[in-house]
């Protein structure tokens, strides 16, 4: 079932394995965290995310949404994650390589699988362009919603260049997440 729901709303956007587009900043989802995901979608539902594609998506999902949800987060958690996600042009790579070790492995893990235990996403497999957009909202106040303020201040305290380098270094990352599935 979220395979089919899938297919019919998001995988326009997302492509047909969910690996997103790179250069157009839609993010991969195949592998992705399934608890994750479902907080999102139902962020995106009640508008504490700002995306207004999603919104249509949300809002085409008919009577039940808050299983299409659960289904559509069931199956993407259970794909592969991107193996050629966009990177950057590596030339900040250390430093961004560091930066990541310090202040985003401890809930994201050294692979970037992330961490249900505290809501931390799989980063494993994202485009670059989508990463570095994300870093730069939730550095704004953009994601301020769902962002821990601590993450929020952490990155608001970064250069651009330090962003560039976390978020080529993040999309070099391939770890796949092993995680308790949700009850259905």
């Amino acid at each position: 079932a979220g395979g089919q729901a899938f297919a019919k709303n998001c995988a326009g956007c997302h492509g047909d394995k969910a690996w997103g587009v790179g250069e157009s900043s839609v993010p991969a989802l195949a592998g992705q965290r399934e608890r994750y995901l479902l907080t999102q979608l139902i962020d995106f539902a009640e508008l504490n995310r700002d995306a207004v594609e999603m919104h249509r998506a949300n809002a085409s999902l008919g009577v039940s949404p808050e299983q299409q949800w659960r289904n559509i987060a069931a199956y993407l958690s259970r794909l592969p994650v991107n193996p050629r996600p966009q990177r950057g042009d590596g030339k900040m790579l250390d430093n961004g390589s560091g930066i990541y070790r310090d202040g985003c492995a401890s809930c994201h893990r050294e692979d970037g699988t992330g961490d249900d235990s505290v809501g931390a996403p799989s980063l494993a497999g994202q485009h670059y362009s989508y990463l570095l957009t994300q870093i730069r909202g939730m550095a704004s106040g953009h994601r301020f919603t769902n962002v821990d303020f601590d993450l929020a201040l952490m990155l608001d305290n970064m250069t651009a260049a330090d962003m560039a380098g976390v978020a080529d270094y993040i999309s070099r990352l391939s770890g796949q997440p092993t995680s308790a599935r949700l009850l259905p």
